[in-house]
């Protein structure tokens, strides 16, 4: 089956699996815990339900694309579905009061989700389960960190790519806040450029938590940039659609992308998570522009 045949729906799971895949799934939903991702990792491992790279080799053939798209994924398929191509890093989470203290926890299944309001499906959630439990002596103050990438293999030469997504930036993202971030996410070509490395906020009371974030200048407003905001029906500090954009260099035939968050507080993603909607990837037909964004600590 050529690539351009499922590009829009999930990767083929084998008969055997599919119960394990509605188990991990419905512990994905229900559980704010690290347990979700034990018995995920132990699925992968067992089961073998993972996503390998994803080739590209027949998409141009197949959908006679004049503007180079290599690929592209809207992530519409069934709720919990998988894709090609992607995988989650483990999660790393550090305290310094434990417990929690500093820990390790096997990487999530990425699947897909609906939004709260059901008006939209996207690449996620992401950022991380809860950590600890109230009362804990480190409890929300715990930094978790997660990768999530996608490898494509069989690129057609190319000098330079063209990188288009939207960032969904759900619940109390703090952005610069001394107090309860920073919260902070990063794009990155393995082996290459750094193209975004900013923070985000979707906390108005920057008077009083210092909550502004680098997005897309240092010390902006929350939400500035953003293309849509509270219109996924999440409650808690609402959410907000970056489209963002890169072009930037590279030559091989293989490609790995990674998404990276560094969230403070760790308190799961019923607080703050993150996820991706519209990818494409397409050659680029210009020279490589700079990459927008800053770090946190500029």
């Amino acid at each position: 089956m050529s690539y351009a045949q499922y590009s829009q729906e999930p990767a083929p799971v084998r008969q055997n699996n599919i119960v394990a895949l509605v188990m991990t799934v419905s512990l994905v939903k229900n559980s704010t815990g690290w347990l979700q991702y034990l018995l995920g990792f132990l699925l992968v491992a067992v089961l073998g339900m993972d996503s390998p790279a994803q080739s590209v080799t027949d998409f141009r053939s197949a959908q006679n694309d004049s503007a180079g798209e290599i690929y592209s994924n809207d992530f519409n398929g069934p709720p919990g579905s998988v894709y090609a191509g992607w995988t989650s890093s483990p999660i790393t989470y550090a305290s310094a009061t434990n417990p929690p203290g500093r820990g390790v926890l096997p990487p999530p299944i990425v699947t897909n989700a609906e939004v709260t309001n059901g008006t939209q499906r996207f690449l996620g959630e992401f950022g991380g389960p809860r950590i600890g439990r109230p009362g804990d002596p480190g409890y929300n103050r715990t930094r978790v960190d997660q990768t999530v990438s996608l490898t494509l293999t069989n690129l057609p030469p190319h000098s330079a790519l063209r990188l288009t997504f939207d960032l969904l930036v759900l619940k109390s993202w703090d952005g610069n806040s001394p107090t309860y971030g920073p919260d902070c996410w990063t794009l990155s070509v393995a082996g290459g450029s750094v193209l975004l490395d900013t923070t985000f906020s979707n906390n108005p009371k920057v008077a009083r938590e210092g909550s502004d974030q680098n997005y897309p200048q240092l010390h902006a407003m929350p939400r500035t940039g953003a293309a849509r905001t509270n219109s996924l029906g999440y409650k808690f500090f609402g959410d907000s659609i970056y489209p963002l954009a890169f072009t930037f260099p590279h030559s091989s035939s293989t490609l790995k992308l990674d998404f990276h968050s560094s969230l403070f507080e760790g308190k799961g993603l019923a607080d703050e998570s993150w996820g991706l909607d519209n990818v494409r990837l397409m050659i680029a037909p210009h020279s490589p522009q700079g990459a927008l964004g800053t770090k946190p600590s500029d």
